[in-house]
């Protein structure tokens, strides 16, 4: 009985340390430089050069972060459903 609560302990304790801070910066830089190369051709191929850079930039940044939140709000809800 002894060895199934400290195995349960484990598990509870899974997503805590410092492998998975770096497992979950490696995912934040990878999607970061996937998610910067989408926006980036939508956003040239969409604009002219008549717009202002700076919106342009702010669009990039914006976009590409909104798409990191909405990804790990994806990925969360997918794993809450896997482990019911």
């Amino acid at each position: 009985m002894n060895w199934w609560k400290r195995k349960r302990k484990q598990e509870m304790n899974a997503g805590v340390g410092c492998g998975y801070l770096f497992g979950l910066g490696l995912t934040i830089i990878m999607l970061l430089l996937i998610n910067g190369l989408i926006v980036r051709a939508f956003v040239m191929r969409n604009t002219d050069d008549s717009m202002d850079l700076r919106l342009i930039q702010a669009i990039q940044f914006l976009a590409t972060i909104g798409l990191i939140a909405v990804e790990f709000w994806i990925f969360d809800r997918l794993t809450r459903n896997w482990h019911r």
